[in-house]
């Protein structure tokens, strides 16, 4: 899951921009049904400004399950929590002609974009429809001013949704800003930029980075999403640096080749796809490779079997990365105040047989 940012309507000097990220609490329900949604559908993947040095868009951490972040449109700002999703390369936010509550329940209380507001909005015209594995998204297109922290693109094409049916888009959220590859973009062939190649094309960041840290304590503020440099104060131990998959440029998500999946020290399937994906809450892997996996692994909804479970890790260009099982395990809220616990895992076929989602779950560990 994603990032909040921007409120600037100029930029001023060259300065990295780093989004944080804030978090919805997570119910059994909304688990189960974010679960059921994701595989029911293909999966087309999805900051208040906080100085850590440089700008930097932090997110919160809503119950490990949804990370959201501040970003500005207009001129002046119009600001919005997002979730920064590097499985998806549309930004979208509700627009104030989602006016259907019976249809679109979301647009009762989200809060909208009013391009009558804004002295730098453009009309484009097309329309775009966005499947996600949580729901739907569509509406039509227009250009205004983006701004992450102290970074500025102009001019820039988003989408205003006026269609948001169910209740998984309800607030806090309020829109997604995709942050993976122009080639999966909608609608089909527009090859628009994401928000992150923007500010890239326009030098509004030093470098030509993106840096993303998701924390693992419910409900706080020091997750980020920063682009343009690294921030130091998260970082130990060495880096390790992996090359982006062969098949990356024709299928356009951040992918790695993952050499092999390990449970318990007993390696379960070699050399797969892993998709980085800020915008799916856990580990996705195809049925017919983790569905025995999946099963052998019995979480008790009590969570009095956490320090019996084994560890899994996935080896990623030569190094193991390794989660516990009190990383892999998700605690939701039962809306009783208390907690379950569910597998951060999920057996889940996304279009190609060698294609796992390294979600959230992942990117925490």
């Amino acid at each position: 899951m994603a990032s909040p940012c921007y409120v600037f309507t100029a930029l001023l000097a060259v300065a990295a921009s780093a989004v944080p990220v804030r978090r919805q609490p997570l119910t059994v329900e909304r688990f189960s049904r974010g679960n059921a949604a994701r595989a029911a559908r293909h999966h087309a993947h999805v900051s208040r400004t906080q100085g850590l040095g440089v700008p930097v868009v932090p997110n919160q951490n809503l119950g490990d399950f949804e990370y959201l972040g501040e970003i500005g449109i207009g001129t002046p700002v119009q600001s919005f929590d997002v979730v920064y999703d590097t499985g998806s390369s549309n930004l979208w936010v509700p627009s104030s002609k989602c006016t259907d509550v019976g249809i679109s329940p979301a647009c009762k209380t989200d809060a909208k974009y009013y391009e009558n507001r804004s002295s730098t909005w453009e009309e484009d015209g097309r329309d775009y429809f966005l499947p996600y594995g949580s729901g739907v998204a569509a509406g039509f297109l227009s250009r205004d001013v983006v701004t992450i922290g102290a970074a500025v693109a102009t001019n820039y094409t988003f989408g205003e949704t006026t269609v948001l049916p169910g209740d998984d888009f309800d607030p806090p959220f309020n829109g997604i800003a995709g942050l993976a590859y122009p080639i999966i973009s909608l609608p089909i062939g527009s090859m628009l930029p994401t928000v992150f190649d923007a500010l890239i094309a326009e030098k509004a960041i030093p470098e030509p980075i993106l840096h993303v840290f998701l924390s693992s304590q419910d409900n706080d503020n020091s997750s980020f999403f920063e682009f343009g440099s690294v921030n130091p104060a998260v970082v130990k131990g060495p880096w390790n640096t992996v090359p982006m998959s062969l098949a990356q440029p024709a299928l356009g998500y951040w992918m790695v080749d993952v050499e092999s999946f390990t449970v318990a020290g007993a390696e379960k399937d070699a050399l797969f796809w892993g998709v980085v994906d800020t915008g799916t809450s856990i580990i996705t892997c195809p049925p017919l490779i983790c569905d025995t996996f999946i099963n052998s692994i019995n979480v008790t909804a009590d969570c009095s079997n956490i320090a019996s479970l084994p560890d899994i890790s996935f080896k990623i260009n030569g190094v193991e990365y390794p989660l516990t099982a009190s990383q892999y395990v998700v605690k939701v809220s039962d809306g009783q105040g208390g907690f379950q616990c569910q597998l951060g895992v999920q057996s889940f076929f996304i279009g190609l047989p060698q294609m796992w989602i390294l979600g959230d779950t992942f990117i925490r560990a």
